[in-house]
């Protein structure tokens, strides 16, 4: 064992320059890996923090009914040991102050909230619950202080009670854009919430419990187990059991958005490595053929001389697995900090010590995986190899067994696809893609050898490059496909990363609301928008707001399913869409930040006897299993309404605009029981205050909410996002004209000898740089393009299938990368040939004389 070893070594000494780009290739993979995945984790932990912040907890259990004493003592049971608990009710009050009034949300905590996130305030930011339930003071949000013309220190009346102002609430956990409730938050005391004496029988109000499990607890998973298991315990009470992951759709969405674009991300940045290894490792044996032969006609085994390469190969894997490892933990910490600048608020890098574990874990695997095709390779007896004579274009063919020896590494990458993205289907269907584009390359290479020995006429330099191409075909398909998928994969990433920044950015045509108002009644509406007017100002997005139930699909009712338990994911997924709260609008027109995608539009009327027509967003469509044509029954006041479904809607959501999941074509809802909402954009900073009072006093049951902090806030984060998005693609980009570097540096290197026997058959210096000049540029040119347009068609597919809303587009970076690959290519030969040129051609001869002697 001792030999083996000591041989093993000795080679790659000899070897230093394989042994270098091999290293390289896989340090750069690794390392891009172990960045991709430490960042991803990173995101993770934001958004997931983010998320909680947002529902103040873990999980929200909601009722609007108080618990009783048995349903509680029930619910605390299931709850393990250390969990963290807050309570609030929640409720609607006029608030009164002097002469003023005005509606707001009232929320009664405890000392415990929040148990995720902060409250933020004007003056004092030490400021605990604990004071409101120790005093009869409340928090307010400064415009709801302005409007009451009240200052901190004076007092607000609610029902019974004098409440202080205590503090003015800038920011506090659920008070967001995407999650915000209609009207200005009062925070108060729950022991301070009997003196208003507004919590009557039949009140309408909200008991909302908090939960913060153990750092071990799956939280999604136990809050799935005590919702069913509640259901079944008291199916007579209604509730509702809210997971953070689900507290905001859009938080929900950009983190799923984030995580599969990393987690694709780092798979591409392995691939780009495996490539670049398999290739180099492919050549490798090709040249240690005779070698091997040498050391079995010495009295080695086949076993033993295979082993000779397996050490070498788990050597060169651990050496470039434990650099990576070094600089993931070492130095990448220290260079995103430098970037701290560019990251939101609170964000921190996270060195995963199980992200390193598996990077050397994949390195050292994926030599085993390498090592197989060995066994075919070696099947025949090497040692003839010994008797024959030198031929510099020795003739290799590829077949079936050749193909299947390959099989363990294409299931050694999809074991680390599926692991990866969390997902089979995902990580397989990535995979798969990703071996019928290499297949395709393969069959399109075949193409080319095959209409060029069509040519005729050719010039002599073609002819040399497709004789050397027939005569060594699986040379050729190696560096071929290598090419062909290191650009796939180049532009696959940065395709995609171009439909996740639309999909992310509030495109610039686009007016930001600064205020929103609710609660317009019909009967208002048009001097709303008189009055507006004398303000130099306009009534945007206005829209219907029609509270319903959806009733039936397809005249099917959906009581039955209601009442039903809901064991899986699907079940659960059908009871929500019959259970919740819609709200209804119609509309005569798209707005710019939708588009039909499936379907068209409303038809401008419809006939006495026709069904009035509807268009629902396409993922919410999705969620419901509904397709076009068929029927919803929603109750409106307890009135059914049937609609049938005309088009399917893809809207912007980060576009601000009030959109509905669910439009009807106007005017089925004219005369609906309802509310009318609607934005006011481009108002100046120095006349929102002066704006509000006049509103206020004017129309006193229009609530209206200044958004324009919380969007600053929303897009600031949205941008930190995208400046990660795409930093990180160029990551991809980096390493795959690093792949296509070393494999053109290689395989030109390897040229030596037949350069030389060039030169002695009479080919002059210019000829021989022709011939290698025009093949490497002819290869880079050609792989880059088709990588380029198949890449084009595996985003696209992978955006539908897994990001739904973004679509990859082309942009004038990506054309560039066809020029980038084939100068890389052009100039590397050149470099790499200008060595080779260098060698005398007495060096053919060497191999004759070591024989010899």
């Amino acid at each position: 064992m001792k030999l083996l070893f000591k041989l093993a070594f000795r080679e790659l000494y000899n070897n230093r320059k394989f042994s270098l780009f091999f290293i390289s290739t896989l340090f750069v993979g690794l390392i891009g890996f172990a960045l991709l995945s430490n960042l991803q984790s990173s995101i993770n932990h934001y958004m997931n923090q983010y998320a909680k912040s947002i529902l103040a907890a873990d999980v929200k259990f909601s009722t609007n009914f108080k618990l009783t004493e048995k349903e509680s003592n029930w619910l605390n049971k299931q709850l393990p040991k250390g969990t963290k608990q807050a309570r609030m009710i929640s409720f609607f009050a006029m608030a009164r102050a002097k002469d003023k009034a005005k509606l707001v949300s009232v929320k009664a905590i405890d000392n415990g909230y929040p148990l995720y996130g902060r409250f933020t305030f004007k003056t004092n930011n030490k400021t605990t619950t604990k004071s409101l339930n120790t005093h009869v003071a409340t928090w307010a949000q400064a415009e709801l202080l302005r409007l009451l013309n009240v200052k901190q220190g004076d007092s607000i009346q609610l029902g019974d009670a004098q409440f202080q102002v205590q503090e003015q609430v800038k920011d506090a956990p659920g008070l967001s854009f995407w999650n915000a409730n209609i009207g200005y938050q009062l925070y108060i005391g729950l022991d301070q919430v009997d003196k208003t004496g507004l919590l009557q029988k039949g009140s309408r109000q909200s008991f909302a419990y908090f939960f913060l499990f153990p750092p071990q607890i799956d939280s999604a998973k136990l809050s799935e187990k005590i919702s069913s298991d509640f259901e079944a315990e008291f199916p007579n009470h209604s509730f509702q059991m809210t997971h953070y992951s689900n507290a905001n759709k859009r938080i929900g969405g950009i983190l799923l958005t984030l995580t599969r674009y990393l987690a694709l991300l780092a798979l591409v940045a392995l691939f780009l490595a495996g490539i670049g290894i398999a290739y180099l490792f492919q050549a490798y044996l090709s040249e240690r053929k005779k070698e091997l032969a040498i050391v079995i006609s010495l009295g080695f085994t086949k076993l033993q001389a295979i082993s000779i390469l397996i050490i070498q190969i788990i050597t060169l894997s651990l050496i470039a697995s434990l650099l990576a490892v070094f600089v993931s933990f070492a130095l990448l910490p220290f260079a995103l900090s430098r970037l701290a600048y560019f990251l939101p608020n609170g964000f921190h890098f996270i060195n995963s010590p199980s992200v390193l574990l598996i990077t050397l874990l994949i390195s050292v695997s994926s030599s085993f995986a390498f090592t197989f095709p060995l066994f075919y390779q070696l099947k025949s007896n090497p040692i003839l190899s010994l008797f024959q004579s030198i031929s510099i274009t020795k003739k290799n063919r590829l077949n079936l067994p050749l193909i299947l020896s390959y099989v363990p590494l294409l299931l050694f990458y999809e074991v680390v696809s599926v692991v990866q993205v969390n997902s089979f289907y995902i990580g397989s269907l990535f995979t798969g893609s990703l071996v019928i584009s290499i297949i395709m390359f393969a069959f399109i290479a075949i193409g080319i050898t095959y209409l060029l020995s069509l040519w005729k006429k050719r010039p002599l330099t073609v002819t040399f490059i497709l004789r050397r191409w027939q005569r060594n075909k699986a040379t050729f398909l190696a560096i071929f496909i290598s090419l062909a998928t290191g650009s796939l994969l180049l532009n696959f990433m940065p395709l995609l990363a171009t439909g996740i920044t639309q999909e992310l950015q509030r495109p610039d045509s686009l007016d930001m609301p600064s205020f929103f108002l609710f609660d317009i009644q019909k009967e208002e509406k048009q001097d709303l928008e008189n009055w507006l007017r004398t303000q130099d100002l306009t009534l945007a997005n206005e829209a219907a707001m029609i509270p319903a139930k959806l009733q039936a699909v397809n005249n099917k009712s959906l009581s039955k399913l209601r009442l039903k338990k809901a064991v899986t994911k699907k079940e659960k997924d059908k009871k929500r869409i019959a259970t919740r709260d819609y709200w209804l609008s119609e509309r005569a027109n798209l707005y710019k930040s939708e588009t039909v995608t499936k379907g068209t539009w409303f038809t401008d009327k419809k006939t006495e006897n026709e069904l009035p027509q509807i268009s629902i967003d396409r993922y919410f469509a999705k969620q419901m299993n509904v397709a076009l044509g068929d029927k919803l029954t929603f109750t409106i006041d307890g009135l059914p309404v049937t609609g049938k479904i005309k088009n399917f809607r893809q809207i912007r959501w980060n576009s601000f605009e009030p959109n509905f999941f669910v439009l009807f074509q106007p005017p089925t809802l004219t005369h609906a029981p309802g509310s009318y909402l609607g934005t006011l954009n481009h108002v100046p900073e120095n006349k929102k205050l002066n704006l509000q009072l006049a509103l206020a006093k004017k129309f006193p049951t229009i609530s209206i909410l200044d958004v324009s902090f919380v969007l600053k806030k929303i897009l600031a984060l949205l941008t930190s996002i995208l400046l990660a998005v795409n930093s990180m693609a160029y990551i991809s980009i980096f390493v795959g004209l690093l792949i296509v570097y070393t494999i053109t540096f290689y395989e030109t290197a390897q040229r030596k000898q037949e350069a030389n026997l060039l030169k002695v058959l009479g080919a002059n210096v210019h000829h021989i740089y022709t011939y290698y000049l025009v093949e490497f540029t002819f290869l880079g040119f050609i792989c880059a393009s088709i990588g380029l347009v198949l890449s084009f068609i595996l985003s696209y597919v992978v955006a539908k299938l897994f990001f739904i809303h973004v679509t990859p587009s082309f942009s004038l970076t990506l054309w560039s990368n066809i020029g980038i690959m084939t100068c890389i290519s052009t100039f590397t030969a050149l470099f790499s040939m200008y060595k080779v040129m260098r060698s005398q051609p007495s060096s053919l001869f060497s191999e004759f004389s070591a024989l010899s002697s």
